[in-house]
């Protein structure tokens, strides 16, 4: 019998870089909130900062839209958001998130392979409207059978409940999913209190621990690893 029946994934550093590193993403990063900041008027250090602050409203869905949280971010800056500025600052959004949305090496071959495996894929994404919005148009999604996106659904990582609601939508117990992440947000001791095995990945270019956790577990360098652990 299979000591797991259903591989749970993270996205940002996990099957695609993240977007803030490594240090060429991090110019990318720079100069998309850069642009933004230009579009609408603003410092861009200020800008940037005020971005920042909402990330955790952003990704748990508490602004409906990329442009509510623009809007927010204009008004607490002291100037009227308008409209067209924001729609502006929108679609640079999107089209930054969708260019960044790459999968890294051997990531598709692998997620084929477990399905032909029979395993379970699940990924849970703490994310914002962006990602939500573009999911069903990337090459991932028909790949997954179970795409829980925290933008979605007002849950965050490491909330041991957007675990449980994966392993709920796989109709698999969560001691029998193994899940793979970056460690941002503390996803790992996440999926261990969830009562999953977590496994860190960390690919040999990124150097970058940023605010991720360390682990003390099995450790992965590509996705591809992760067929070994099975």
């Amino acid at each position: 019998m299979r000591k797991y029946r259903a591989v749970i994934f993270d996205l940002w550093g996990t099957l695609v870089d993240e977007l803030s590193y490594p240090e060429e993403n991090r110019r990318l990063y720079l100069q998309n909130t850069h642009e933004m900041a230009d579009l609408l008027g603003l410092d861009p250090d200020g800008f940037s900062s005020a971005w920042s602050q909402r990330a955790l409203q952003r990704i748990a869905g508490d602004f409906s839209s990329t442009g509510e949280a623009l809007s927010d971010i204009c008004r607490a800056l002291g100037i009227d958001p308008v409209e067209t500025r924001i729609q502006a600052c929108t679609s640079i959004r999107f089209e930054y998130v969708r260019n960044a949305l790459n999968p890294r090496h051997g990531t598709i071959e692998t997620l084929c392979e477990l399905r032909e495996k029979g395993f379970g894929v699940g990924l849970i994404s703490n994310c914002g409207d962006e990602v939500s919005q573009l999911w069903d148009s990337t090459q991932f999604a028909k790949l997954f059978d179970v795409s829980v996106l925290s933008f979605q659904v007002g849950l965050t990582k490491p909330d041991v409940r957007i675990y449980e609601l994966a392993a709920q939508r796989l109709r698999v117990p969560p001691d029998q999913c193994l899940y793979v992440g970056d460690g941002s947000d503390g996803e790992l001791s996440g999926a261990s209190r969830a009562g999953m095995t977590a496994v860190l990945i960390r690919t040999p270019y990124d150097l970058a621990d940023g605010s991720r956790e360390q682990w003390p577990g099995d450790r992965v360098e590509n996705v591809g690893d992760v067929l070994n652990l099975l």
